[in-house]
């Protein structure tokens, strides 16, 4: 077994006490070394089976610009081709060189690097031998070390595997910024860097402390990372990425995948100890305060990782648990216990009393109600689980809420000036304890003056919020819909005196209830003003500046400069123009570049005083601006770089320089020098009400936001680096993204469109629920980057500061709300909420459904209703529609209700479509005779008396499913279990054919009824509707006279994306395609239900089709010439046509014997040619006709044996079925 990734550790297989013996193949290095002096860096990788990425690790560190290193392969007695590589390696590049040994461990083979270093070297770090870097990662740490004198130095890491890289989730909190210098005692995160490969140790330091790894354990990173940290004099952290860190997709079982291993428990408590162990051994009170800290940590964050095994482990694992995990908690002791939650607290009095069946209870618990506390009492509010009644006590202490239960979680999501008085709405919860009763909730906001004692105190109307319970995960078993307040601010308030003087006011929100007086700082929204609220003008020179970037303040800003207008000046400069206050004389224009801090100054000409203020006018040279750098920043990443403006008088004093939006300034976009840059600068108002000069890419501007009738009408004014066409793109988090056409008039744009998807892509449905960011991008760059993370999707649009304060502006869509607003201060956003209204979608809500409306319901009369239910409320067709237009077909009484997961799918007309998760969905589900489904039941979905359940799953298998497929990597327990509760479920099962019987049965886990129908969906294949065709070539958009090829590949489970959903792969060169085959064929690609990766055609001339979304995958069998697919069912239905099937398998034994496996030998039986790269299928593509007709035995061979039982009336057989269990009322 290999070292293995996972939990920012790595392993091998063979325990304390195994037997090695170092083989070292050359002299001391120092005879060898071919540098005249020491190299600075030494570098230690241990090898072990990596043969699949040993290579790419060495050569990414050959490219170090950091060049002066040596590198120490230490072979730990692989048994694949590891070591010939490593010493193929080494006989290249003399820097690096190899030691073999005899299998020992990870521990064991960096502990042998270090020791066989050349003398002299000043620094050391460690690689694993299947990870990568970036060319720069040594050059920066050492850079920071050779400035700072620091002991060792970390950076950021990503993770990586076949669909890219993403930030390390373990690395996200501490390498968030960059900081020099620091210490673990001052930025406690650093507690989290436990890995050893993202750091360079200075060897002083490594050796004064004489660190060695842990030998023949797991989890042998911390126990020499976690002490460095405490043990240095400083470190240097760096928020660049230095180490890129694999996630193997083939191979080896993980350490995840064998969590529940008691040598997992042990080894991950051992490596705790030998942490305690070192901090331990030192003396002084700082020593005792760090284990402290490290304690809590072990507490609330390092136990936590076994916890969630324990349900699932046998008695050897809870065994080990209690004596290990148990031990552990009782050497710690209660001292760090009261600032834990009360559910660590109790978690670990459970582990350490022996009592696993309530801890299980209790992460059950977690599990069922999203880590919801009960409470009960009003004075002194405790935790009341209901899995303690009957159970021996717990000491009431630990059972007492403590400030974390208790802790307000608040947010502002309205300000707004009416009448000269502030209008604060908002929300805030008191932790825990909800807010239930708005008789019981009263609060108040206390706004306080910064530096000074003074206060003041404003009252607040409670009053409903129901969005305040849906933005609060940890409330299930109460509601906060009472939470939410309303309160008028006279500015007034913040005078001194009955005078302006400036001053920022902080804001907190204090709440009574139960548990008595909670208070806590009001936090900023996330939209509009809520995040960027308005200001307003006191007096002529005075305006209070509401801010809520964190928490809310008022500022009262008595105005000395102030920016009237900005304008060009010539073609090289622009100029800005405003008042001074009277007695500021000798002025010049500060500008400040926020990012570098670079200044630049300008004069300032003033004009005739009037009315007690002075006009002036600054010069702001363009190439000043220009020679100013850009931030470096990753691909797609948007980074405007600001110069802060302030005027500095003659006696040094400096006046940030206002913006007055009185004087109707609507900002100003000038490109800068510097050729096709596409950098301009934007004058504009900033968030905190300033006057900014922006420099980014030409910003789309929008001055108008209307909505009407379900259509978004924008308009705007937009200086296009380049003279062409624009389209409107909303991407979302994933990268998929949408476009709409866009008309230009010089300047001006407009664009007005409904936010509906393409209906070739998804029938007509809505953009899904999601915050969608508009951006304008030449049209002939379309098609290149959807489903793109870090791509350049164009210029974001953003709101022109006259419009910045007009929204949001409201609409509907199909039933879905959707809304225009503003967020980070001036970026615009579509946001299209989840159907579910906020009533039915918070986690309260949703327990209420499941476990007392759902269970009430049941006890209700049955309805003849037929729920119907294809890919977990994702698809539209399949068999659940077969069997619902038979049912139609007959006439039978039956109200229909088709179940949708928001609004995804187009349902047919003849159905009622019903979004999962609602009240209407949970009754349906309650008192339906008829539940039809061909995926998963939901999970709290229990088959009552009398109700039947048909499973007709989603095809023919050809691939190993289930129960079958068993995989290191892909198979989860919660799958499996999941099977289990399904399988229990269903009345009866639809076999499409007697080869699929006896698999689904195993695979399934199913012993009840099956019936031989056929698949339902197959009907239409072989008995096909003319008019269907038509109209589904009609709403493709299907041309006549060119031949239709489907593409229709299965998942690859190794293709997960790091946002979700899975990567499409697609592997056909569309260049070459369309070359061959544009004039003549159309392509419509359909990706499986798993994928949400979109297809990237940089020619939207429609030759490529995205079909992935449509309703029906049926629709496009039907209307396909030839279907070109791999390991999907699709090839089953399509067999029946007897039209031309090509496999493209391009990774058959890889899916083959690493992926999944198939049920026969595909090779053998397949109804068509097996093509293994993008050119051959163009080629069979091109004489599908000749190949269909060579192909034909094959597919009549293929039909016989899969499909012996599609004969077109399957629908019929498994309704007939259906109705006869419903009428006698069977279960």
């Amino acid at each position: 077994m290999g070292y293995v990734q996972d939990g920012g550790t790595l392993s091998s297989c063979n325990r304390v006490g195994c037997s090695h013996l170092l083989i070292i193949p050359r002299a001391f290095p120092t005879l060898e070394n071919p540098h005249p002096m020491p190299p600075r860096l030494s570098i230690v990788v241990p090898v072990y089976n990596v043969e699949l990425y040993l290579d790419e690790c060495l050569e990414s560190i050959a490219a170090q610009t950091f060049a002066d290193f040596e590198c120490i392969l230490v072979d730990d007695g692989s048994t694949d081709n590891s070591a010939a590589i490593a010493k193929a390696f080494a006989a290249r590049d003399k820097r690096f060189r190899v030691v073999m040994q005899e299998n020992a461990g990870l521990g064991a083979a960096r502990n042998v690097g270090a020791r066989h270093l050349i003398e002299g070297t000043e620094y050391l770090a460690f690689v694993d031998s299947d990870d990568t870097m970036p060319d720069y990662a040594y050059e920066r740490l050492i850079a920071a070390l050779d400035e700072t004198g620091s002991d060792f130095a970390g950076g950021n890491v990503k993770r990586f595997r076949s669909v890219g890289m993403q930030q390390s989730w373990g690395h996200r909190a501490a390498f968030a910024r960059t900081q020099l210098k620091t210490h673990i005692s001052k930025f406690p995160a650093l507690v989290t860097d436990r890995t050893a490969w993202n750091k360079v140790y200075r060897r002083s330091f490594w050796d004064e402390h004489g660190f060695q790894y842990p030998e023949g354990i797991l989890y042998e990173d911390a126990p020499v990372s976690i002490p460095a940290h405490y043990f240095a004099s400083s470190v240097d952290i760096l928020s660049d990425c230095v180490y890129h860190w694999r996630v193997r997709e083939t191979g080896e079982r993980s350490i995840t995948q064998r969590s529940t291993d008691p040598v997992s428990v042990i080894d991950r408590v051992t490596s705790v100890r030998l942490v305690r162990e070192a901090l331990k051994a030192k003396q002084g009170a700082k020593y005792t305060r760090y284990l402290r800290d490290y304690d809590h940590n072990v507490l609330s964050e390092e136990l936590p990782l076994i916890y969630k095994y324990v349900g699932e482990g046998g008695p050897e694992f809870r065994a080990a648990f209690v004596e290990h995990v148990g031990g552990l908690i009782k050497e710690i002791g209660p001292e760090p216990w009261p600032n834990l939650t009360v559910a660590d607290r109790l978690k670990a009095y459970l582990a350490a009393e022996g009592r696993v069946e309530d801890f299980i209870a209790l992460c059950h618990h977690q599990r069922d109600y999203d880590y919801s506390v009960p409470v009960k009492g009003l004075a002194r509010p405790q935790a009341d689980y209901p899995f303690l009644q009957g159970r021996p006590p717990v000491p009431a202490r630990l059972l007492t809420l403590g400030t974390r239960e208790r802790r307000v979680v608040s947010r502002l999501e309205q300000a707004v000036w009416k009448d000269g008085k502030l209008l604060l709405r908002g929300y805030a919860i008191p932790g825990h304890l909800g807010a239930e009763n708005r008789l019981a909730s009263r609060k108040a906001l206390v706004f306080r003056e910064g530096g000074k004692r003074r206060r003041t105190v404003v009252g607040a109307r409670t009053v409903a919020s129901p969005m305040a319970t849906v933005n609060a995960p940890h409330l299930a078993l109460r509601h906060a819909d009472w939470a939410g307040f309303a309160a008028v601010v006279d500015p007034s308030v913040f005078q001194s005196g009955g005078k302006w003087r400036d001053g920022i006011w902080t804001t907190s929100i204090a709440v009574t209830g139960p548990g008595g007086l909670h208070r806590a700082r009001l936090k900023g929204g996330e939209s509009d003003t809520g995040q960027n609220p308005p200001s307003h003008w006191v007096a002529p020179d005075v305006r209070i500046l509401p801010n809520a970037q964190g928490a809310l303040t008022i500022q009262v800003e008595v105005v000395r400069a102030r920016a009237l207008d900005v304008r060009p000046s010539g073609d090289d400069a622009l100029e800005v123009a405003g008042e001074l206050a009277a007695g500021i004389s000798g002025a010049a224009l500060r500008a400040v570049h926020v990012s570098t801090g670079t200044t630049a100054t300008f004069p300032v000409e003033t004009g005739t005083p009037r009315g007690g203020r002075t006009p002036f006018t600054a010069r702001v040279p363009l190439a000043d601006l220009a020679a100013v750098p850009d931030a470096e920043t990753g691909p797609g990443e948007w980074a405007p770089e600001p110069w802060s403006l302030s005027v500095t008088g003659a006696d040094g004093r400096e006046h940030r320089l206002a913006h007055d939006e009185r004087a109707g300034f609507a900002g100003l976009v000038l490109p800068l020098p510097g050729g096709d840059t596409g950098r301009s600068v934007y004058a504009k108002r900033g968030n905190t009400g300033h006057l900014t000069l922006s420099v980014q890419p030409s910003p789309p501007l929008v001055d108008s936001v209307s909505a009407q009738d379900g259509t978004i009408t924008l308009a705007g004014r937009f200086t296009a680096p380049t003279d062409e066409p624009y389209e409107l793109v909303f991407h979302d988090a994933r990268g998929v993204e949408f476009s709409y056409p866009v008309t230009r008039d010089g300047d001006r744009f407009e664009t007005a469109f409904a936010p509906l998807l393409p209906e070739p892509y998804a029938g007509r449905t809505t953009l899904p629920s999601g915050r969608w960011w508009p951006t304008l991008r030449p049209v002939s760059q379309g098609g290149t980057t959807a489903g793109l993370l870090g791509v350049d999707r164009g210029a974001p649009v953003q709101f022109a500061p006259t419009a910045l304060h007009a929204g949001p502006v409201a609409l509907s869509a199909e039933g879905r709300r959707m809304r225009v607003e503003a967020r980070f201060h001036d970026r615009m956003v579509l946001v299209a909420d989840p159907m579910l209204s906020p009533h039915d979608r918070s986690r309260y809500a949703q327990r209420v459904l499941r476990f007392e409306t759902y269970p009430a319901r049941r006890a209700l009369p049955l309805k003849d209703v037929v729920v119907y239910d294809a890919f977990q409320g994702h698809g539209g067709g399949d068999s659940p529609r077969a069997i619902h237009e038979e049912l139609l077909r007959r006439g039978e009484k039956l109200d229909h209700v088709w179940l949708v997961r928001d609004g995804r799918t187009e349902v047919p007309p003849t159905a009622r479509a019903v979004q999962h998760d609602s009240v209407e969905a949970w009754d349906a589900l309650a008192r339906a005779r008829y539940y039809v489904v061909n995926d998963s039941v939901p999970r709290r979905f229990r088959r009552r008396p009398g109700q039947v359940v048909v499973q007709t799953w989603h095809g023919t298998p050809i691939k190993e499913i289930g129960h079958d497929f068993i995989h290191d990597y892909y198979t989860s327990p919660d799958i499996l279990e999941g099977l289990e509760h399904d399988s229990a479920q269903w009345t009866l099962l639809a076999s499409p054919s007697s080869y699929a019987t006896p698999i689904l049965k195993r695979a399934l886990g199913y012993e009840g009824e099956v019936i031989e129908s056929g698949a339902p969906r197959t009907d239409a294949l072989v008995r096909p509707d003319a008019e269907r065709i038509a109209e589904v070539r009609r709403r493709l958009g299907l041309p006549e006279g060119k031949k239709v090829v489907l593409y229709m590949p299965t998942w690859r489970e190794n293709r997960e994306d790091w946002s979700g959903g899975y990567k499409l792969d697609l592997q056909i060169d569309l260049d070459a395609a369309r070359r061959e085959l544009g004039e003549d064929h159309v392509l419509l690609v359909r990706g499986h239900h798993h994928v949400t990766e979109q297809v990237r055609d940089r020619a939207r001339d429609g030759f490529v089709v995205d079909v992935s979304r449509w309703p029906d995958p049926t629709d496009l069998l039907l209307v396909a010439d030839v279907l070109v697919s791999d390991y999907s069912s699709a090839l089953f239905d399509f067999a029946l046509t007897d039209r031309p099937i090509l496999l493209f398998t391009y990774d058959l034994e890889h899916y083959r014997s690493t992926l999944r496996g198939f049920n026969f030998d595909l090779a053998e039986k397949a109804p068509g040619p097996l093509l293994d790269d993008s050119a051959a299928l163009v080629e069979a593509i091109r004489n599908a006709d000749a190949l269909g007709e060579q192909y034909k035995d094959a597919r009549a061979a293929f039909r016989a044996e899969f499909c012996d039982l599609d004969d077109g009336r399957a629908a019929e057989r498994v309704v007939d079925r259906m109705l006869a269990k419903g009428a006698a009322g069977e279960a």
